[in-house]
């Protein structure tokens, strides 16, 4: 999902050491327009978890409610490939929600590993549809997957 990926320093935003919403900022994993996603230590209870940031644009007033909308889908999902969701808020007028982190990377970082067992690849082929499948029977559609 798009909470995931590989880690670089943080280009803005949430800085390594900063405390939001109840966690510590390790990494930066992804971004895109309205969001970005970090890599965080939850202080209670301690657990590593993907800390994504909406980002607020006075000009886009439609992606907070769309990032709103997004975390009520996103609670209603139960699956094993699916991360859960363990909270949502606000803090200092910037929404977030919480997820467990899901080392790995992202899929295309994987696919030269990938390429080189096919079975491998068919399995996670498989896993990645069952679960995007699972999400669309729920009413949630991703708006960030593309094949590369």
């Amino acid at each position: 999902n798009a909470l995931v990926g590989e880690l670089s320093p943080v280009p803005s935003g949430l800085p390594p050491g900063t405390r939001f919403a109840g966690c510590e900022v390790l990494a930066v994993a992804g971004t895109s327009g309205s969001a970005s996603v970090y890599h965080a230590r939850q202080v209670e209870p301690p657990r590593d978890v993907a800390l994504k940031v909406h980002t607020p644009d006075p000009a886009r007033p439609v992606e907070a409610e769309r990032f709103r909308r997004e975390a009520a889908a996103v609670a209603r999902l139960a699956h094993p490939r699916v991360a859960p969701l363990f909270a949502t808020g606000a803090e200092s007028g910037r929404l977030y929600l919480l997820t467990e982190w899901l080392p790995g990377g992202t899929v295309q970082a994987q696919l030269p590993a990938l390429c080189a067992v096919p079975r491998r690849a068919a399995v996670m082929v498989r896993d990645l549809a069952r679960a995007v499948g699972h999400a669309h029977a729920a009413g949630l559609f991703h708006r960030d997957l593309k094949p590369t």
